[in-house]
């Protein structure tokens, strides 16, 4: 109950938004969680349109100031000064009957007999029953009973059907009877109103609860309907119905309007784009709706779309709302909205609410918004008041809760949900959470991903995944789930709750303290770490306190309560320069790798390798981490192309140690560099073919004669005949030795001759 009281006045915000004025809080106390059995209901006739349960002694109501006097048959006095007709249950049931609850138009109530309940009289249901009789229906201030077509529409009073076609005028009041307004195939209508002539655009123009529904349907494609106003755009005291149409509504307020709620006039009314005191159905439409404050008025609510006493059914459609308080509210029955674009936004209170059934969204996307202080993107308000999310994908922008089951549970089924901006609670349940059938909660922007008074946590079953921090169990665990980083901007906010706290890192969860965050989690009353902790900015806890079974990586610091250290029964790792005090399992240090260095190189040789050491230190504290001896490979010969050679053979020689290769003996060849002639001798020398080596050139001798050319030839020694050039230079010697003998033995003939 306490935890009721406290949004006592957050409550009476919300129900405004259906009311029309703001109820007194104490009106709310009788409507808390636990109270749910009642017998009858009251209503207010100028506006005070939220059920006020009566529940037990009428006295006890009566000492609130609420409810000043009661009878069953008769009229409820209001601490307001104002009454209403007290409705029975069974009356309560008929005003939300399925024609009236979906807004088909129906109007059987002059041809049935007067109802009597246990609690009414004849003279009241005679009474009511005269006030029926009366229809008007007035088309831009013409009376369409009187006059069956105007530009741009037309009206079948057989079938109470208003046909528009290209209409543009003024606003359309239906009365005493369920309208339907057909808009034709492809046509664009346009209702202006203002306050000086209406309350409302189409529909009812006079406040009340009764069973005359409005139903707005396209008759075929491309069928549009444009509403400006200043106070409401469409009223139906029954059940409001839009079908297979593009409806657009822009209400904003003016001096005049607020005046006239204010003051009273119309203080019944809202601000709203669409409202019906039964219920609603939306379904085929593209729907785009504004309720936005055009002066500083704080007296009256903006809503999007209400339903007073009916359910809300919205479905397969395209929803844009923007509303000053609230976007979408249903008062007493459930709201669905099945496979729907949404873009809703409710500013001072709440995108989606239902203050006494159950939410339920099926298939839908888009997003959902509330930018008040402490506004709320769904929520229902009351005992049984579940919300149920199946095939979502959402963005849930809203600054303190996305969802909201203040007296019940919330149920995800194969949903996403998204928290774009700093959320103060993601999802808020006074029963239970549960996550199932891969539904995904992504709660990184909330500092509180799950906020529930249970004593256990939010159940996620094997395919789903919460990531964020978990506040359970009347404050008292603080549960980091999935993946999540602490960082800085949210840091005052899990301090603030902090002391006292067990707060506890799941197992399979992974935290991150980011490089500018400080968690400080000293005053917790106990730390388990049974996941990962990954630390990259200062974290500080009583190490007394802490026990980690799971792992800690610390990147910067590590700060425990002096001469404390923490139990690791796990696995700690923290940077070489910061390590902390840990009881049982060392910390393991990590350090920050250098670039490797050479060291201790030896270079290899022709013959054999060599070696040096590839040594790694720590860039942080200076340690070896690492050293590997690198091998250098044997560097091998490098001959050089050039012969090296002498008198006797030839070879090619390593550049870096001389070693020798390819060595052979020379292949002389003989080379003749002067021809010999009769003139002079010739001259020749003996070359290597391979390498270039030559010997000493040698003479080639000239011939004899000039004719003896040919035996001269033949005789010619040989290239590379060294023993002929002996033989010739031995017969030239005798031949010289032969003419000077026979020269001799000539002249000494002749001498003998002449002395006989």
């Amino acid at each position: 109950m306490r935890q009721y009281k406290r949004y006592q006045r957050f409550l009476c915000m919300l129900t405004a938004a259906v009311v029309g004025t703001m109820l007194p809080c104490t009106a709310m106390a009788s409507g808390m969680p636990g109270d749910t059995e009642y017998s009858y209901i009251a209503h207010g006739m100028a506006g005070y349109t939220e059920r006020q349960e009566i529940k037990g002694d009428i006295s006890e109501q009566e000492k609130s100031g609420d409810l000043q006097s009661c009878t069953i048959s008769g009229d409820c006095v209001l601490g307001n000064g104002q009454s209403g007709p007290c409705i029975t249950e069974n009356e309560k049931n008929r005003s939300v009957s399925p024609a009236a609850s979906t807004g088909i138009a129906t109007d059987n109530r002059v041809q049935k007999e007067p109802e009597v309940s246990s609690a009414g009289t004849q003279a009241q249901i005679a009474k009511k029953e005269t006030a029926y009789a009366g229809q008007t229906l007035t088309v831009g201030g013409i009376n369409a009973f009187e006059t069956l077509t105007g530009e741009g529409w037309s009206f079948q009073p057989g079938t109470n059907t208003l046909t528009l076609n290209g209409y543009a005028g003024g606003a359309i009041h239906a009365e005493g009877f369920s309208l339907t307004v057909a808009l034709a195939e492809g046509s664009a209508n346009v209702i202006t109103s203002d306050i000086s002539q209406n309350g409302s655009a189409l529909g009812a123009n006079t406040f009340g609860y009764s069973d005359d529904s409005l139903t707005l349907r396209g008759e075929g494609a491309g069928a549009s309907l444009l509403i400006d106003g200043d106070l409401q755009g469409i009223y139906a005291q029954g059940g409001v119905a839009v079908q297979n149409c593009n409806l657009t509504v822009g209400i904003r307020s003016t001096e005049a309007s607020e005046e006239k709620v204010s003051d009273g006039t119309m203080s019944s009314f809202t601000f709203g784009c669409i409202r019906a005191g039964g219920g609603l159905l939306i379904e085929d439409s593209n729907i785009d709706l504004s309720s936005q404050k055009g002066t500083e008025n704080n007296k009256k609510t903006y809503a999007g779309i209400g339903a007073a006493t009916g359910r809300v059914d919205i479905r397969n459609c395209s929803i844009t709302i923007d509303a000053a308080s609230t976007g979408i509210q249903s008062s007493n029955k459930p709201l669905n909205i099945e496979n729907c674009t949404l873009d809703i936004r409710g500013d001072e209170t709440a995108a989606i609410v239902c203050q006494w059934s159950t939410v339920a969204l099926t298939g839908c996307k888009g997003t959902v918004a509330s930018g008040g202080a402490q506004g709320v993107g769904i929520t229902a308000q009351r005992a049984k008041g579940s919300i149920t999310l199946t095939d979502c994908q959402l963005s849930l922008d809203s600054a303190y809760y996305g969802i909201m089951a203040l007296a019940d549970s919330v149920y995800l089924n194969s949903s996403t949900l998204d928290f774009p901006a700093k959320t103060r609670y993601g999802i808020y349940a006074a029963d239970k959470i549960e996550a199932s059938n891969g539904s995904a909660v992504n709660g990184q922007n909330c500092t509180f991903v799950c906020y529930m008074p249970a004593e256990s946590g939010c159940t996620i079953d094997e395919g789903s995944a919460v990531n964020g921090v978990q506040l359970f169990n009347g404050k008292k665990n603080v549960t980091v789930l999935g993946t999540f980083t602490f960082l800085k901007e949210y840091m005052a906010a899990v301090g603030d709750v902090m002391e006292g706290k067990l707060f506890t890192v799941d197992e399979g969860a992974e935290a991150t303290v980011a490089e500018d965050a400080v968690l400080d989690i000293t005053e917790a009353a106990s730390v388990s770490i049974e996941g990962k902790l990954i630390n990259h900015g200062i974290w500080r806890l009583n190490g007394e306190k802490a026990v980690n079974t799971g792992t800690i990586v610390n990147w910067r610091s590590v700060e425990e309560t002096a001469d404390t250290a923490i139990r690791n029964n796990g696995a700690a790792y923290s940077v070489c320069t910061a390590l902390f005090p840990v009881q049982g399992n060392a910390v393991i240090p990590m350090h920050k790798e250098s670039q490797a260095v050479e060291e201790n190189r030896i270079e290899p040789t022709c013959t054999s390798e060599g070696s040096y050491d590839s040594v790694v230190y720590c860039a942080n504290c200076g340690e070896e981490l690492s050293r590997v001896q690198k091998i250098l490979a044997v560097s091998g010969h490098s001959y050089s192309q050039e012969w090296k050679n002498d008198a006797e053979s030839h070879w090619h020689e390593c550049s870096v140690c001389g070693e020798q290769a390819s060595k052979a003996a020379h292949n002389f060849a003989w080379v003749t560099d002067r021809e010999a002639s009769v003139q002079a001798p010739g001259l020749q020398h003996e070359t290597c073919t391979v390498c270039g080596y030559s010997k000493a050139a040698a003479e080639i001798p000239a011939p004899n004669d000039g004719t003896d050319t040919a035996a001269s030839d033949a005789e010619a020694p040989k290239t590379g005949d060294s023993s002929s050039i002996v033989f010739w230079t031995v017969s030239a010697v005798l031949m010289g030795v032969g003419s000077v003998g026979g020269t001799v033995l000539k002249r000494r003939k002749n001498k003998n001759s002449r002395m006989t």
